[in-house]
């Protein structure tokens, strides 16, 4: 590629004294900008808009193989702009939440199918008119007015529906405010179960200390046997520091069943941990040292 000759340039010749032996090479722009086949159609659009040229020359390995023109140009921008805004409709109208999109003057611009069920309004009711009509207290107005964003505000829009709220402000390169968004997002449901959830979570507690202490209070020690005087003293002894917080220390022979009564104990306790035995026998004599260095 060594130039360039459009029909601009052929008129102007009219004016110029030629004959056959002239060559076109005399006349055409050599100042040629091209463009490789790879870059994106964004890159050619602002390559053409700064050099305010109409046809772009397409090279590669160091041939013409094309020639982008601006109404080419034009053309496959806005399918991509038409695609994008296909694309952000499909998304908008699929979310959960209620998007409703305003102008900077209040016009609702957007309103989407979770909106209208919401809301019970339709889009063609709505789309073109100004939210105030509909909404005189909406959060969006707030916005529109003070420019600032608000999040996550709690809203009864009608009796037992709850509704959490949030509006964005939009604003231009030249930080003017074109637009507002808003989200509404219907969390009765939600409210439902957890008010529900906290009943069963309730019930659940109260059943459950009932029977710890219907336990306790019968059942503790009945896994121990004998009615010698000497037992039944220790069993009374053991009813009584249960309930307290004192440290108890159970001694005797390997048999005699003074993990039995640990347990009956911690039952009759009504501490919500579990019963844990550990055989201190079986803990290497280095690591008791260690842990008493540690101690100390």
């Amino acid at each position: 590629l060594i130039g360039v000759v459009t029909k601009n340039d052929l008129y102007a010749l009219d004016n110029i004294k030629i004959n056959f032996e002239n060559k076109i090479l005399n006349y055409v722009q050599t100042n040629v900008i091209s463009l490789g086949p790879y870059e994106s159609i964004v890159t050619a659009k602002n390559l053409m808009v700064e050099n305010k040229i109409y046809s772009l020359p397409i090279v590669y390995n160091e041939k013409v193989i094309g020639l982008l023109k601006i109404d080419d140009l034009i053309y496959q921008l806005y399918n991509n702009l038409q695609e994008m805004n296909d694309l952000q409709i499909k998304v908008l109208e699929n979310l959960h939440e209620a998007v409703c999109i305003v102008n900077a003057a209040g016009i609702v611009k957007f309103w989407n199918k979770k909106s209208e069920q919401l809301y019970k309004v339709t889009s063609k009711q709505i789309v073109g008119k100004s939210i105030e009509k509909f909404f005189p207290t909406a959060l969006i107005l707030k916005v529109l007015a003070s420019h600032v964003r608000i999040d996550n505000v709690y809203n009864e829009s009608s009796p037992g529906k709850t509704v959490i709220l949030s509006a964005v402000p939009i604003f231009n390169n030249k930080n003017e405010l074109i637009a507002v968004a808003s989200t509404d997002r219907d969390v009765t449901e939600v409210i439902t179960l957890s008010k529900q959830l906290i009943s069963e979570k309730n019930k659940v507690e109260f059943f459950e200390s009932a029977y710890k202490n219907e336990f306790a209070s019968n059942y503790n020690f009945v896994s121990i046997m004998g009615n010698n005087a000497k037992m039944i003293e220790n069993i009374t002894i053991a009813k009584k520091v249960a309930p307290t917080s004192a440290s108890v220390l159970i001694t005797g022979e390997s048999g005699t069943g003074k993990e039995v009564f640990a347990k009956a104990i911690h039952k009759a306790s009504a501490r919500t941990g579990n019963f844990v035995a550990i055989n201190c026998s079986a803990i290497p004599e280095n690591l008791f040292e260690r842990d008493r260095k540690s101690v100390v």
